[in-house]
């Protein structure tokens, strides 16, 4: 069998490796630094990870992220509160420039043809739960938002059209953070009342609500939400991201086989359902220097030989020579089906450690 370095480093296109499972550095603890993204993301990708999740900023670095071999990359842009209030003049030509130069920024550069990268922002729901007092979603709040989705949208096809013969794939989601509630009992949520007006590729969601659900619960919970979505001809029918889950440290018993078990277990359930991408909070999570126990540990346990950083790094090795081999029997890589049929397959393995 051919080693796994020969796959390629970057995506060829239409052939493109599918790994499923990402890491999230979104909101990191700086511990001084003045770029704690640039000096995750080399440890992420030493775990093998192609697929990651991070906060973009206007004017950041992106040297350290783009030279790894990260073939996905979903970036937070922007803060929450863009849609507070109606837009001004002002605020509308703010976010459309800010939008318009990330998306000709990163379809321009020589590091990112071959990448597939998703721009979106965090936690929609979050912000309307937290500043409304009935906890719910109000008419004027989703008319900002549809209003600020729609111009953010209009930017970065701008940026698209003026780029067209770019080799890197750029897309766009709006992250969601409470879905059961709509599903289950028809409270007023972003996804049950403004999705179907949202312009948007995919739609990510913070999924911890559901994580310790039925694998069916789960399925029928994705299976709502995507359903919300107005269809699209050029995109996969099930344009879902699982854009965080995973249980804390202390959550777990502060131990290394508990945590690994029941994260093992948590990403088994949603490759069922085959969404986008799925990605695992990491050891980075800016609740850690905040909260007692609220670590999500994950590269800090590194050494400990039934923990989820090791689980990780040999599926990640594992695929890589699964799709080798496909490559080479086949003259393709393997598709998402079966990547994650194989991923689901190793993770619920009795001697996975």
């Amino acid at each position: 069998m051919a080693p796994a370095a020969e796959l390629p480093a970057v995506q060829e296109f239409p052939n493109a490796f599918p790994q499923l499972i990402g890491v999230s550095l979104v909101a990191p603890a700086t511990n001084g630094k003045t770029d704690p993204v640039g000096e995750a993301a080399p440890i992420i990708a030493q775990l093998g990870a192609r697929m990651v999740r991070l906060e973009a900023r206007s004017g950041m670095s992106w040297a350290p992220i783009l030279e790894q071999k990260f073939t996905h990359l979903v970036l937070v842009f922007r803060p929450l509160d863009d849609w507070s209030q109606p837009l001004t003049a002002e605020k509308r030509r703010e976010v459309y420039n800010a939008y318009y130069a990330l998306a000709k920024d990163l379809l321009t550069r020589r590091e990112t043809p071959g990448r597939y990268i998703f721009i979106g922002n965090k936690c929609t729901d979050d912000f309307f739960t937290k500043n409304n007092p009935e906890g719910e979603v109000t008419p004027a709040m989703l008319s900002a938002l549809v209003e600020w989705t729609n111009l953010r949208e209009e930017a970065i096809e701008a940026a698209r059209a003026e780029v067209p013969q770019s080799r890197c794939r750029l897309f766009t989601y709006i992250e969601l953070n409470s879905v059961w509630a709509a599903y289950k009992a028809d409270e007023p949520r972003v996804v049950n009342l403004g999705l179907t007006k949202i312009k948007t590729d995919f739609v990510a969601y913070t999924a911890q609500e559901i994580q310790d659900k039925s694998a069916e619960e789960i399925g029928a919970t994705l299976d709502y939400l995507n359903k919300q979505l107005v269809p699209r001809s050029d995109l996969p029918v099930r344009r879902v991201i699982i854009s965080e889950c995973g249980q804390a440290w202390a959550a777990c018993g502060s131990n290394a086989a508990q945590h690994g078990q029941k994260n093992r277990a948590i990403l088994a359930k949603f490759l069922t359902w085959q969404p986008s991408m799925i990605f695992y909070n990491e050891s980075y999570y800016a609740e850690a220097k905040r909260q007692t126990g609220a670590k999500f540990r994950l590269t800090e346990l590194k050494d400990a030989p039934d923990s989820l950083y090791k689980s990780l790094s040999d599926l990640y090795s594992q695929q890589e020579a699964f799709a080798v081999k496909a490559k080479q029997r086949d003259g393709a890589l393997p598709s998402a089906a079966s990547i994650a049929k194989f991923s689901g397959n190793y993770l619920t393995a009795p001697a996975i450690k």
